[in-house]
């Protein structure tokens, strides 16, 4: 009953819980579990609050950032 939100949800939390964000998350991005294709999917700046779009390969270290899971109750 554990999932990664989606970005209309990780707007939600972000709007919500962004002093907590960005106190409990190592990277300053937020990954989500929408994608835009193959290797690209959709996070949040923590920062600036933007949602964009980001590659996805791991081997880039600029797409670093953090996975909030979340849970209904």
């Amino acid at each position: 009953d554990w999932w990664l939100p989606s970005k209309d949800e990780l707007e939600l939390i972000y709007k919500n819980q962004k002093e907590r964000l960005m106190a409990e998350s190592t990277y300053k991005w937020i990954w989500s579990s929408s994608d835009d294709g193959f290797s690209y999917a959709w996070g949040k700046d923590l920062e600036d609050g933007q949602t964009t779009v980001r590659f996805t390969d791991e081997d880039e270290s600029s797409n670093r950032g953090s996975v909030w899971a979340v849970r209904s109750f």
